[in-house]
């Protein structure tokens, strides 16, 4: 769970306890999800369009600078990575995403 997320969930549990911290935690949650089920339906509904597969092409130079973002700032991008398993199944990612 995002660090985020667990702030909201505990800042719910401190002012009410268990009941607001639950419903924080959904409320959270509950945009990206909403969002995402759209774009989920748009691209269900409407993948074919040319408008939507440009938006979808356009989305995917974001999603790897996104991604990239966190190795920029590290001291080495293999930090926290220790064997070469998981360093293949990140490139791996990377590249399944980029493409």
């Amino acid at each position: 769970m995002p660090p985020a997320t667990q702030l909201a969930i505990y800042i719910g549990w401190l002012l009410h306890r268990t009941k607001d911290g639950i419903l924080d935690g959904v409320l959270f949650v509950l945009p990206s999800l909403l969002l995402l089920c759209l774009l989920a339906w748009v691209n269900l509904v409407s993948g074919d369009a040319l408008v939507v597969a440009g938006v979808r092409y356009g989305i995917k130079p974001a999603v790897v600078a996104i991604m990239l973002q966190p190795v920029h700032f590290q001291k080495s991008p293999l930090v926290g990575i220790e064997r070469h398993v998981e360093i293949a199944v990140g490139v791996g990612a990377f590249w399944g995403t980029a493409l």
